[in-house]
């Protein structure tokens, strides 16, 4: 499926250059198997994030398989990888455009995460949709939050609220963020943003 391995570890990454969907063939701490995670990464990080992959975007099942003893694995790992195959499937068919990724994530909102909302102000912002992406940049900030990371994000989706007005400076804030996580999680560098 054009999917690069990550070093000599068990996930996958597909790169669509502003996303990046991850499938994690997730080992267990407890048994030998593995469980099954796809998800699209979102790449306009804060600078607090941006050497770290996320789970952004979970879809489809999240199977586990137990490796048994005296028995091949390989049947099983065949299995997770065809779950793993039509996932990604789906999972890059809400992804073919931002404005298709912008709906997608609202049908799935809980209005309580705040990372929700601040891709939701990326994804609806990119768009063109300014009111609907400047209100989730704003839903999204938590005033008396005291956990470092969610006070980090508060700032961030204040001033990309702020920003969305101007449409043209805010894509280029945007692929400008895009570009550092790019290059903070060893990933090439991408010439335009296409959305």
């Amino acid at each position: 499926m054009g999917c690069k391995r990550k070093g000599r570890s068990r996930t996958w990454l597909d790169d669509h250059g502003w996303w990046v969907g991850v499938v994690e063939f997730q080992p267990s701490g407890w048994s030998k198997g593995s469980y099954l995670n796809v998800s699209a990464s979102y790449l306009w990080k804060p600078p607090f994030a941006q050497s770290t992959w996320s789970f952004d975007a979970l879809i489809g099942p999240r199977p586990w398989h137990d490796a048994v003893e005296r028995e091949s694995f390989m049947g099983k790992a065949m299995g997770l990888a065809s779950i793993a195959c039509a996932t990604l499937t789906t999972l890059r068919g809400h992804h073919r455009t931002i404005a298709l990724t912008a709906d997608w994530l609202q049908a799935q909102w809980n209005g309580r995460n705040p990372w929700q909302n601040y891709h939701l102000g990326m994804a609806f912002g990119l768009s063109g949709r300014v009111e609907s992406g400047r209100h989730h940049f704003r839903i999204g900030v938590d005033p008396v939050s005291q956990v470092e990371w969610a006070k980090a994000l508060s700032r961030e989706s204040e001033a990309f609220a702020a920003l969305i007005e101007d449409q043209s400076a805010f894509k280029n804030a945007v692929l400008e963020r895009i570009q550092a996580t790019r290059k903070a999680l060893k990933l090439p560098p991408i010439g335009v943003l296409e959305l």
